[in-house]
């Protein structure tokens, strides 16, 4: 039998042909797109001492961490891609820092890991985007310059600048960045003899509390001390620089270790403002840094749903403090007697509390601010053990004042436990906050407990604005033939004034 050929000339099979070979096609097109391709700058860049364009970069790249593997040309980076700054097939050389790689266009890419003292830095405003982790191994002004920067997670070991002030030794520019986002979390443990993780973000227009230049999701530390700190502008080890800007952070969460600094020269009187938007009850053992010799400060706004705890032992900032929403609770144990501006008490309507209080698992200690001011309400919480031991507010120069309510919160005592504020009157009772004399409280004073019983008789609370600082006590509410006895006395002696008008 005679076989016969196919007519390769057959329409149908010719079309099918074409069709499978433009799809080819347009696979292999599309599959490099799937993968992610690691890019190493050599670290001898940094030799350089000087800015360098990133277009200018050839020579400097590889596609590993090994001589034998050199990339022809500048690559063209995909966010799907890995940069890698590191000393190529060679141990860290030392020598201190290098220069900036200059950005003209936006940078995004899966992640950055920077061990050279090369930073990036931008003339022109750049978002530059990390999509995974940025590692911050070696001690750089890491970001400088109009650069956005956004990273889903950031990693410092040993000190990194995210924005500076003035220049480096070398005339090298290091100025603010315009704004930080960290989606997930930033880590800051810098070891020992390092400096701390700065950051010098204040570029976002109209910035405020809600439209903060620094936005973390969750900042923690693994160090104790400004090891594990995140400074603003200057680190405790830069006293000769000046912050001129203020700034705005805001965290969703602080844990571990972290603590939150200031510092720079006696010119300095930049504010960092740090915004607590707690999503979650969550705990940090740092505390706050004012290490400067300026005027510098760190105020401190509680504007979330869920309560922010510090429990270090350094409580240094005068910026004051404003209750916005959620709680807010610091060392009493700090001791310093130095005060830390005025407390605020402006709760907003959207949250359910606005509450202050003492972080240390003992109950007891003073802190100090300027003064109170209650424009809209908040709670001030007073844990106690006994009638000569309890949490309480010192204030330096005033008293408390605005129409709102402050609400005393005796936090989780019980009815036998308000036993013991049990006094005869106000003025008997115990002093949560003290002034110094010719200051008073005109705002209106109530209690989250303001009735209990206790043993068949009702207590009501009460407070008195003495003349060196505020009493509270519960006292014994009447029984109702004494109150009677009492209202007919009162009434026949308005009769009687009347009768002898």
């Amino acid at each position: 039998m005679t076989k016969t050929k196919p007519d390769r000339r057959n329409p149908f099979m010719k079309n099918t042909f074409r069709k499978c070979v433009s799809l080819l096609g347009v696979l292999s097109l599309a599959a490099p797109s799937a993968f992610s391709t690691d890019y190493y700058l050599n670290g001898d860049i940094r030799q350089l001492h000087a800015d360098i364009a990133w277009e200018d970069t050839s020579g400097y790249w590889y596609l590993s961490n090994g001589t034998s593997d050199p990339y022809d040309g500048v690559p063209e980076i995909s966010s799907s891609d890995n940069l890698i700054f590191d000393y190529i097939g060679e141990a860290y050389g030392g020598g201190g820092n290098g220069g900036n790689i200059i950005l003209s266009s936006d940078l995004n890419v899966n992640s950055l890991r920077n061990n050279i003292a090369v930073g990036i830095s931008a003339q022109t405003e750049v978002n530059v985007n990390i999509s995974g982790d940025l590692s911050m191994i070696r001690y750089v002004n890491a970001f400088s310059g109009a650069i956005n920067l956004t990273a889903a997670n950031v990693h410092v070991s040993q000190g990194a600048f995210f924005g500076g002030l003035g220049t480096s030794g070398l005339g090298i520019s290091i100025s603010a960045i315009k704004s930080l986002n960290v989606t997930g979390v930033f880590s800051t443990s810098s070891s020992a003899g390092q400096q701390p993780a700065v950051f010098y973000a204040n570029g976002v227009e109209n910035h405020g509390i809600d439209n903060a230049d620094a936005n973390i999701n969750i900042l923690t530390g693994t160090l104790e001390g400004t090891s594990g700190a995140l400074f603003y502008g200057a680190s405790d080890t830069q006293s000769t620089r000046t912050i001129a800007q203020d700034g705005f952070l805001s965290v969703n969460r602080v844990t571990g270790t972290a603590s939150i600094g200031i510092a720079g020269n006696s010119s300095s009187t930049g504010v960092l403002t740090a915004v607590f938007k707690t999503t979650v009850d969550s705990i940090s053992t740092g505390g706050f840094y004012e290490t400067g010799a300026g005027k510098s400060k760190i105020a401190l706004v509680s504007k979330g749903v869920f309560s922010q705890s510090f429990e270090g032992a350094t409580m240094q900032f005068t910026g004051g403090v404003r209750m916005i929403g959620g709680g807010l609770f610091l060392n009493y144990a700090d001791d310093s007697g130095v005060s830390h501006g005025r407390l605020s008490f402006e709760k907003d309507n959207s949250f359910a509390i606005a509450s202050f209080g003492n972080s240390n698992e003992s109950v007891g200690g003073t802190f100090v601010f300027d003064d109170i001011d209650v424009s809209s309400g908040g709670e001030l919480v007073v844990r106690f053990s006994d009638r000569a031991t309890f949490d309480s507010i010192s204030l330096s120069s005033g008293g408390i004042g605005g129409t709102g309510t402050l609400v005393i919160d005796f936090g989780t005592a019980n009815a036998e436990d308000l036993a013991k504020l049990i006094s005869g009157s106000a003025e008997e009772g115990i002093r949560i906050v003290s002034w110094e004399a010719g200051n008073a409280c005109s705002a209106n004073v109530a209690a989250a407990v303001s009735l209990f019983e206790y043993e068949g008789a009702e207590y009501v609370f009460r407070s008195a604005s003495a003349d060196d600082g505020l009493y509270v006590a519960y006292v014994a509410v009447p029984e109702p033939a004494f109150a009677a006895a009492i209202l007919g006395a009162l009434s026949a002696a308005f009769a009687m004034r009347g009768r002898r008008r």
